[in-house]
């Protein structure tokens, strides 16, 4: 089996992280009785009541097209989310402004990391009562088990009998009980690497390095394999850096839901107007303004030059425009706190909430998770205790997962922020 040679550049290894995705989804595609549609420059799948369009290879002229096409196969297949992922920055530069312009909302970045399998201990110790193996079976029940459940389980199943030497489930048992699992999907050639995804260890053992073991006998057969990397998308960055994972990034997600899907598509006028906030083209958006008189500066106008809630500020943020966010502004638009703080203005928080109190607590669309559940979830600790000077409403629990940002926190791991979090909560009540 032929991988990634040893010394890569960063610039191959996210691109062997593009090649694994793209073969990792078109597996669970086939596996699942989905849909391939492979193109000579771009590709996506159907599966699970989703769309996916994994890291597209096209041009600038192309992209209208393809976006098209794409939400015409969500609306004729009925699924409920469409999604296109890709590196950063992303290819081609217009893909973002143009995505955003026909309703896609951007999603999570994933935290691309990577291990030289060179560096890997030359024993990997065990806890005590603790075992590691690969099982392509599935003959366990673990519904407490993140990322467990039968179907997923049939599916991977399915992977492995399909592609014997190319995806593996490795699992953790503590005293012959199921406690941890993931998945390893192998790709080869000049960009082959070891992508692992499905992480997960039962949230009453974990702290009892249960996945540091699984981590490292997953690596050491890969290693053992000939490959040279192992890379991921990291929910927890240090844990991974703690096992000698590097940083190389972050990418960009954008999704369209269900109601977009089914709703009317944007006008020409929207889209246009979309693009330039994306583009930071302010000539542009000058013209816009004069095309529609009718338009004021009330931010209740603003919400209705777009479809299905989208914000006209939130595209100008997603794109990394300031100059377009000072222009809406200057127009009578709000910036929240998370908007401002991604388009590194910062030192204007303060004055954003005196003049808006209320923002520190506001409450996304989607999951009506607050500021602080989405500092949380980024594992943002300066963001975090940014926001936590200002005195939120710490028992805000949101709609999907019924948590508060405590309870996040203690989810995905971030130990540093749980403790904030706990310290700021205890001063707040012995004030």
């Amino acid at each position: 089996m032929d991988f990634l040679k040893p010394g890569a550049s960063v610039v191959d290894i996210i691109e062997a992280i593009a090649q694994n995705h793209r073969e990792w989804f078109d597996a669970k595609t086939v596996a699942s009785a989905g849909v391939l549609h492979h193109e000579k420059n771009f590709t996506w799948n159907t599966y699970s009541s989703e769309v996916i369009a994994p890291f597209p290879r096209i041009e600038s002229k192309d992209v209208d097209d393809f976006i098209c096409r794409l939400i015409d196969e969500c609306r004729s297949e009925g699924v409920n989310t469409g999604s296109v992922w890709n590196i950063c920055p992303y290819e081609p530069p217009n893909l973002g402004a143009k995505l955003l312009s026909w309703g896609f909302e951007t999603g999570w970045k994933p935290h691309w990391m990577s291990l030289d399998l060179a560096t890997l201990p030359a024993e990997i110790l065990l806890p005590v009562g603790l075992t590691v193996e690969v099982d392509n079976l599935g003959d366990w029940q673990a519904d407490d088990m993140p990322y467990y459940s039968a179907s997923e389980i049939e599916n991977q199943n399915k992977l492995s009998r399909q592609n014997p030497r190319r995806f593996w489930r490795f699992i953790a048992r503590l005293e012959g009980k199921v406690v941890g699992q993931s998945v390893m999907s192998l790709n080869e050639g000049a960009f082959g690497v070891a992508g692992i995804y499905n992480v997960g260890v039962i949230p009453s053992l974990r702290k009892r390095g249960i996945a540091t073991a699984l981590m490292l006998k997953l690596c050491r057969f890969a290693k053992d394999l000939g490959c040279n990397y192992a890379t991921l998308n990291s929910a927890a960055d240090g844990f991974y850096e703690k096992l000698g994972f590097e940083s190389l990034g972050w990418g960009f997600t954008w999704w369209l839901h269900k109601a977009q899907i089914e709703a009317p598509p944007p006008t020409k006028f929207q889209r246009k107007f979309l693009e330039a906030l994306g583009e930071g083209d302010l000539s542009a958006l000058n013209e816009l303004w004069e095309e529609k008189p009718s338009l004021d500066s009330k931010l209740n106008q603003w919400e209705t030059l777009l479809q299905n809630g989208h914000t006209a500020m939130a595209n100008a943020v997603a794109s990394c425009k300031p100059e377009s966010a000072e222009w809406l502004i200057q127009k009578g638009a709000i910036i929240n706190v998370i908007q401002a703080w991604d388009i590194n203005w910062k030192e204007r928080i303060p004055a954003i909430i005196e003049t808006n109190p209320g923002l520190i607590d506001e409450l996304s669309s989607q999951g009506r998770i607050t500021p602080l559940h989405q500092a949380v979830l980024r594992g943002d600790i300066e963001l975090v205790k940014f926001l936590l000077e200002y005195n939120p409403d710490l028992g805000i629990k949101d709609s999907s997962y019924n948590s508060t940002p405590l309870g996040w926190a203690n989810h995905f791991g971030h130990l540093d922020i749980s403790e904030m979090i706990e310290v700021h909560s205890r001063r707040r009540h012995e004030a």
